[in-house]
């Protein structure tokens, strides 16, 4: 889940944590997050991960962030999003100190931090998927979409998205009717 503050072409993303395993569990409500096996959690570890990488500094964070969403989504094989080797590897790639990451993947603080974002994105904006934008004026949306071929289409789409979902909170939902979507376009 991310939060988007947005003035005057200026994009500010809050990365925030949602843990799309946990919801699709129906036993959610009874989940120890205080005893949870991060390797056996399909994302958890990933997330705590991120976290640590913050205690680094914003920089070193946002490097971090990037090159576990190009390692997982654009490089093959795949990251794995609870290989604690693979997570350690990227770090060190994107210069954080090995030593104090590996030792800030265990504070369970960082657990806590996770744990609150899921529960606030359930909770308070209902978030049931993920990328899920929330704006700065508590409006909110989910977003399936694929990578556009040319970047002056991000932009474009994000002003729309910004139009329909921020500034119109009477749209409660748009989807396209047109199995199997999309029809017409590559991944």
């Amino acid at each position: 889940m991310q939060y988007v503050k947005y003035r005057k072409k200026e994009l500010i993303l809050d990365w925030r944590h949602f843990q799309l395993e946990k919801i699709k569990n129906p036993d959610e409500s009874n989940i120890n997050w205080n005893d949870l096996d991060l390797q056996k959690s399909r994302s958890l570890l990933t997330a705590i991960s991120a976290e640590a990488a913050k205690l680094q500094g914003p920089r070193l964070f946002d490097l971090y962030h990037s090159a576990i969403l190009d390692s997982r989504h654009n490089k093959q094989p795949r990251l794995v999003l609870n290989n604690l080797d693979g997570l350690i590897d990227i770090a060190v790639e994107v210069g954080l100190n090995k030593n104090k990451f590996v030792n800030d993947i265990n504070n369970q603080n960082l657990v806590n931090i996770v744990e609150k974002d899921h529960k606030e994105a359930v909770e308070r904006y209902g978030v049931f998927g993920t990328p899920t934008l929330i704006f700065d004026n508590n409006q909110s949306v989910f977003v399936k979409t694929f990578i556009p071929g040319n970047k002056k289409d991000y932009i474009l789409f994000f002003d729309y998205i910004l139009k329909v979902f921020r500034d119109m909170p009477f749209v409660g939902e748009l989807k396209r009717p047109q199995p199997p979507w999309p029809k017409g376009l590559r991944k």
